[in-house]
């Protein structure tokens, strides 16, 4: 129940606590001090209602908080995760693996020479000018 709405109740209350009470008492100065009374009445059931609201909204808002803190430590602890499984990852995929890269053992001749090839090697000539002749 909001505060408007309580305050529309307790004031229909208090007129319909006014109008019984003018049917009932004739007499003005006992009229005047019954209606004090009963002024004074409302305005403390009106005041303790009045806390209930904020006193209700109060909890609620903690509840709140404790919720939202709640989520962000989940929130954080699940980023924590995800930055520890993406580092991991990249550092899976870019880690070189030595023997994988690496040059293949070229078989050695009984001596323990490398074996030669009757391949031809050419050599090149580069000129002062650029040109290249073989």
């Amino acid at each position: 129940m909001e505060i408007a709405q309580l305050k529309k109740i307790q004031d229909a209350q208090s007129w319909d606590t006014m109008k019984d009470l003018a049917k009932k008492y004739k007499d003005k100065d006992e009229l005047a001090k019954v209606r004090r009374e009963a002024m004074q009445m409302n305005i403390k059931t009106s005041v303790q209602e009045r806390q209930k609201l904020i006193d209700s909204y109060d909890e609620l808002v903690s509840r709140i908080n404790a919720m939202y803190d709640k989520v962000f430590q989940e929130i954080d602890k699940e980023r924590v995760e995800a930055e520890n499984k993406l580092s991991s990852l990249f550092e899976e995929k870019c880690s070189l693996d030595v023997t994988k890269y690496a040059t293949p053992k070229v078989p050695k001749d009984e001596i323990g020479f490398l074996p030669t090839s009757n391949a031809v090697v050419k050599t090149v000539h580069v000129t002062e000018y650029g040109s290249t002749r073989f």
